[in-house]
């Protein structure tokens, strides 16, 4: 979900709503506590533009994230001297997937088992990393101190189980973070509104989404404008291409995917075999694979990967309507 979207909204008057969904759909599903910060934003900056407001929201994550580092070594403090409450700061700076949710672990946890993507539960207990690792190390200190050694000694093995165990917590976000930086950290460019090019580098923008944005080029000229599409990352498609823009079904279920698409009515869809979102695999392909007498493939790139459809019957072309 894209926060701008909900934000664009509150700043133009129409309160809290989905932009992108067809009919302005109340946003009931998201806290609106980051689309209010983006609203703040876009209110200093007096301009509603993604690539301006953008830039200047990744300034603003960069000091939360200094304030996220602080309060972890506070919280480390608090309860570790202070060799492994830098450690523990550490560990959250390196951690790559950092969130600025403040969660509990319960609460946090219940959240977790409500979602359909198990792959992104790791990334989802992120915001608990700092609570996590004390009670590991709380958990070392009871285990170790219950031994029948000597005072000294139960001290030192503690504090060489507790540096070992960071050691290899660190060893593991590093190479996390390297990996992530080699493999996906990839430089791309953005038209603003006026339409200047911005060079930036994002995380996991897969070489699928430059196919992605070559169909756009070649469906905007002949599309219906007020049709809808569905696609993987819905805010972001509307973002290119204007157009109102729903996720596909979330299930594997033929039939209820094809009632449940018919029912906006949908006239696009974008099938993507992302190699990362082996969930979303599963799930969008279902749509149009089950049902190949009501889709009709209008393109497609990278092998087959990323490919396009029109509903028969309901998707306009060049103004005619399409047919098998």
């Amino acid at each position: 979900m894209d926060p701008a979207i909900i934000d664009n909204e509150a700043t133009e008057g129409k309160g809290y709503r989905l932009l992108s969904e067809p009919g302005d759909i109340r946003a009931n599903q998201y806290p609106p506590l980051l689309p209010a910060i983006i609203a703040v934003h876009e209110k200093l900056l007096h301009s509603t533009d993604p690539v301006r407001v953008g830039i200047w929201l990744r300034r603003t994550w960069i000091v939360f994230s200094v304030f996220y580092i602080a309060v972890a070594f506070r919280l480390g403090r608090l309860l570790a001297p202070a060799k492994y409450a830098v450690w523990l700061a550490a560990v959250a700076l390196l951690n790559f997937d950092m969130f600025f949710y403040g969660l509990s672990t319960v609460l946090t946890l219940a959240a977790i088992c409500t979602s359909p993507w198990p792959g992104q539960f790791g990334r989802y207990l992120s915001p608990m990393l700092p609570l996590l690792l004390l009670c590991l190390m709380a958990g070392v200190g009871i285990v170790a101190g219950g031994s029948p050694a000597s005072a000294k000694w139960r001290n030192r093995k503690v504090a060489i189980l507790r540096a070992v165990l960071f050691l290899l917590i660190l060893a593991d976000c590093g190479l996390a973070l390297m990996s992530g930086v080699r493999n996906f950290l990839s430089p791309v460019y953005y038209g603003d509104r006026e339409g200047k090019l911005v060079r930036y580098h994002l995380v996991y923008y897969l070489p699928d989404y430059t196919d992605v944005k070559a169909m756009l080029s070649w469906l905007l000229p002949k599309a219906d404008p007020h049709a809808v599409t569905a696609a993987v990352m819905p805010e972001w498609f509307y973002l290119q291409s204007g157009l109102k823009t729903v996720m596909p079904p979330l299930t594997r279920n033929a039939v209820r995917a094809q009632a449940e698409a018919d029912s906006v009515p949908v006239s696009y869809v974008v099938i993507e075999i992302l190699p990362v979102q082996d969930n979303f695999n599963s799930f969008f392909p279902k749509l149009v694979e089950n049902s190949p007498g009501k889709w009709k493939l209008l393109c497609s790139a990278s092998g087959r990967k990323v490919q396009l459809y029109g509903r028969l019957g309901v998707a306009r072309l060049n103004g005619e309507l399409l047919t098998d």
